[in-house]
């Protein structure tokens, strides 16, 4: 009778290593942490189950450390029994809209700021944005220029602060 093949390439698993069930819950425990970290404008929106809810309610106002921590794993815990991609991608989503927020206010303030240091800045943003006519440039021109006023003076920034609306206004309508 021949003995048992051994050999690590003979075996067969039919389970996740133990390794890998680590890895899994961990990720699962940082979703949870995600969760935690969201404003909870966006954390209300999101569909969860209500122990997974209550669980990251009651710890958002845990302050110690170990109360927390362990909180923390009760959410992983929850996190288990829960489908992960619904929740990872609206995540995803609340981040990439986010982030995508976050450039278009850049581009609003990098174009305010360019029509208050350069004189041809309004050339090329009226060249970009044709639907920028009459009565608009006009008071596009004048904010520019009372905006420069005021920080000449050191006064407050009211033109300034219209100047962003109206950049802001304009970009909304046409390309960036």
């Amino acid at each position: 009778m021949k003995p048992p093949d051994l050999s690590p390439s003979s075996r067969q698993y039919d389970r996740p290593s133990k390794s890998q069930l680590k890895r899994d819950m961990t990720a699962l425990q940082k979703l949870g942490i995600q969760l935690l970290e969201l404003p909870l404008s966006q954390f209300k929106n999101l569909e969860l189950p209500e122990t997974l809810r209550d669980a990251i309610e009651l710890a958002r106002k845990i302050t110690s450390h170990e109360g927390r921590r362990r909180q923390l794993q009760l959410i992983g815990k929850l996190m288990r029994g829960v489908d992960a991609e619904p929740i990872q991608a609206a995540i995803a989503k609340m981040n990439g809209e986010h982030r995508a927020e976050a450039l278009r206010h850049h581009a609003i303030e990098h174009w305010r700021d360019q029509l208050l240091a350069q004189d041809t800045a309004l050339a090329e943003f009226r060249q970009r944005h044709p639907s920028l006519e009459g009565e608009r440039l006009e008071r596009l021109q004048r904010l520019v220029t009372e905006a420069r006023t005021e920080q000449a003076a050191q006064k407050p920034l009211r033109a300034t602060r219209e100047l962003f609306k109206l950049v802001r206004d304009t970009l909304n309508r046409g390309p960036l």
